[in-house]
């Protein structure tokens, strides 16, 4: 860390100023990508053990999607979103606003609720960013 801030002071004083920029790290691609697949995953076996998944009032919607938002209203919950003047109540947490931190504690909820409530054991692929969190968290 002591290298670092002696770097900045060098480029400060060759250059004369020196720009910082700081950005949140959002969740991953691949992060989102397994997240699709497990609701996917979890569609597949709850319609399986006789769980219809499919609302009555809206029948062309797919069981993944109402996985995707079930547990996305379970796990994140709703906020209020700012329009202009005006605020949009209850509006669905979208994982776009997670850290990669947040979308890896929000995927342990998902993958053990699946376990625990639906005996659903969701894949872990062995080279995912998941899997590389979760044995970082079991070190």
């Amino acid at each position: 860390m002591v290298e670092a801030f002696k770097e900045l002071d060098q480029v400060l004083a060759n250059e004369g100023r020196l720009m910082l920029k700081f950005e949140v790290d959002t969740r991953s691609i691949p992060q989102n990508s397994l997240f699709h697949k497990w609701c996917g995953e979890m569609a597949e076996a709850l319609t399986a053990k006789g769980y219809n998944l499919v609302p009555e009032d809206d029948p062309k919607q797919k069981p993944k999607d109402v996985v995707k938002t079930w547990m996305k209203a379970k796990f994140l919950g709703v906020r209020n979103i700012r329009y202009g003047n005006k605020y949009i109540p209850d509006q669905l947490v979208e994982t776009s606003s997670l850290d990669t931190g947040a979308m890896y504690q929000f995927m342990e909820q998902v993958w053990h609720y699946a376990a625990s409530e639906y005996q659903i054991y969701l894949t872990i692929p062995s080279d995912s960013q998941f899997k590389k969190n979760r044995d970082k968290q079991n070190d």
